[in-house]
Parts: structure tokens; sequence; C-alpha cells
């Protein structure tokens, strides 16, 4: 009942050509924050959004909605980029964005998933 709901608010706001957002605000005791993202962005993908388009109201509409877009958002020459790199294309299957190879923030490598054999 309330993926329905979700799934029908969501269309409507993509014909009202509305700045979707990716958010998940769930309380620290119901999910943890980054499943809780993951889950929102194939809940996005289930309404019918692909998922090239999920992953812009992922990272560029944020920006664009703080009015940053111009700095943040995008991968592109003199923007700041913090990057999530995956080991999996998660335009073939949005749950992808779960296979995180490695993470860079400000220039450094600050997450690595350690390989295991």
């Amino acid at each position: 009942m309330l993926h329905s709901f979700f799934f029908l608010v969501i269309r409507v706001l993509l014909t009202l050509y509305a700045l979707v957002l990716a958010a998940c605000a769930s309380p620290a005791f119901v999910a943890r924050s980054g499943d809780s993202f993951h889950r929102e962005l194939e809940l996005l993908v289930m309404t019918g959004i692909p998922s090239r388009d999920v992953l812009r109201i992922a990272t560029l509409n944020g920006a664009i909605a703080l009015g940053m877009d111009d700095e943040l958002g995008s991968i592109k020459a003199r923007k700041r980029a913090d990057l999530v790199v995956l080991g999996a294309d998660p335009y073939t299957d949005i749950r992808n964005t779960r296979a995180i190879h490695f993470v860079v923030r400000n220039g450094s490598v600050v997450a690595a998933r350690e390989k295991t054999q």
C-alpha cells in the first residue's frame, strides 16, 4: 500500500516537472541511512524511472536544489568531486550502487573495500 502511494506521488511529481531528490530521512533506529538510500534508489527505479535518471536524482538534482550545481553534483573540469567508484554498472541494475569498490573524497581514497579471496 505504501509503495503504491509512493509510486503515485513520484509519477505525479515527474509529470509536473518537479525536481525530485533522493534523501532518505529515516531515523537511525528504523534503518541505517546507507542501506535506506540504496533502497530509495531501487524504489525510484520501480516507479519506472530509468536508472540513469535515478542516478541524476541522487547526485545532480541535490546540487541544483542547493543552487550549487555550478560546483557540485556532476563530474566536470573545475568542479569539486567526491566519487563513489562502483564495481558493477548501476545503469544495468540500480542495485549495483551497493557494489562500492572505493570512495574518493577531496582527492584522496578514504574507503576501499578489501578484496577477499
